[in-house]
């Protein structure tokens, strides 16, 4: 398991390396939390699935180099309530 926040504030993305299932083959998941969840653990958000995980966050691991922005879209979405 691995975290990783991002620079601009907009959370962090803990990545569960090869998370198995019986009925795919192991593959990543990634699990991103609002800024504030690092400060108030207790805190309950709601929760949103999405697939196609590497376009979610990181330009680096997207399908084309571009993100679809999501950790952005969230904090927007909470900031905004």
């Amino acid at each position: 398991m691995i975290t990783m926040p991002f620079s601009d504030g907009t959370g962090a993305v803990t990545r569960h390396g090869d998370f198995p299932s019986r009925h795919v083959a192991p593959r990543h998941v990634d699990v991103w939390c609002p800024p504030a969840a690092a400060t108030t653990p207790a805190t309950r958000y709601p929760v949103l699935y999405m697939h196609d995980g590497q376009n979610l966050f990181d330009p680096a691991l997207s399908f084309i180099g571009v993100d679809w922005g999501m950790d952005e879209a969230m904090t927007r979405l909470i900031r905004n309530g």
